[in-house]
Order: structure tokens, then C-alpha cells, then sequence
């Protein structure tokens, strides 16, 4: 969900270009910490006797999400993180319809 609200930031909330820099910034950093947690993930899933543990990696992704936002809102006007938040709200039922229509 990070590249998809960072489109969303660039494109349909259309912040201004000094505000995106600032964000870009924030999102990488976001986007190395999910990197660096997938691999550790896959490393642990590679030892003898290893497994990949899902539920640790989604705990670890909702941590760096959580700390994302909490970045944006020192850079993003009010709005445009009330705007931001509902694209969020709308992804998380999208998803959730996402696992109803496969029972």
C-alpha cells in the first residue's frame, strides 16, 4: 500500500511539489524498512528448520505504515491528510471484500 498512496499523493490529491520532496523522503524511508523486514523474513525462512512467519512480517508492515503517517502528518496539510486517509479506509474495505468473495 505504500507505492500505491504515494501515486495517490502525487496524482489525485495533487500536493504541491516543495510538500512531494519532503514526502519522497519519508516513503523511502518507509519503502527500505519493508525491504529490509521481507528480507529478513525470507533469511529466517531459509535456516534449518526455518518457516516464513507471515504474521511477524504483517505486524512489522503495519508498524512501518503507522510510523509513515505519523511522519506525513508532520508534512501534509489537514486536508490533504484527510484526503490521504480516506484512500487508506477505502484500500482496507477493498481488501477486506477481497477475502469475502473467495469464501
Amino acid at each position: 500500500m505504500i507505492k500505491d498512496s504515494w501515486a495517490e499523493l502525487a496524482f489525485t490529491i495533487k500536493v504541491d511539489n516543495e510538500t512531494l520532496m519532503k514526502a519522497c523522503s519519508l516513503y523511502q524511508k518507509a519503502v527500505d524498512s519493508a525491504i529490509k523486514a521481507r528480507k529478513k523474513a525470507d533469511e529466517l525462512a531459509l535456516e534449518p528448520g526455518g518457516f516464513m512467519d507471515w504474521e511477524a512480517l504483517r505486524e512489522k508492515t503495519v508498524v512501518i505504515n503507522n510510523e509513515l503517517k505519523s511522519d506525513l502528518k508532520q508534512v501534509l496539510k489537514t486536508e490533504q491528510m484527510k484526503k490521504l486517509e480516506g484512500f487508506y479506509q477505502k484500500r482496507r474495505e477493498e481488501r477486506s471484500q477481497w477475502g469475502k468473495m473467495s469464501d
